[in-house]
């Protein structure tokens, strides 16, 4: 997977789709970055995480 502009879509092949970064939110693949960018758009204005980033740690020891 490859990141794109914003941080709103990624690409999986031949296909773009939106991501949300909060809630671990996948949208619909897509052919067009466009329409999977306005779907993550969409999502972030619904989403409850409001952009906030989460981290995660594993603890290998």
């Amino acid at each position: 997977m490859v990141p794109l502009t914003e941080d709103l879509t990624r690409e999986d092949g031949n296909f773009a789709f939106g991501y949300c970064k909060s809630c671990d939110w996948t949208g619909r693949a897509r052919r067009s970055r466009d329409k999977a960018r306005d779907d993550a758009r969409q999502h972030r204005s619904e989403c409850d995480g409001k952009g906030k980033i989460m981290l995660a740690a594993i603890d290998q020891r």
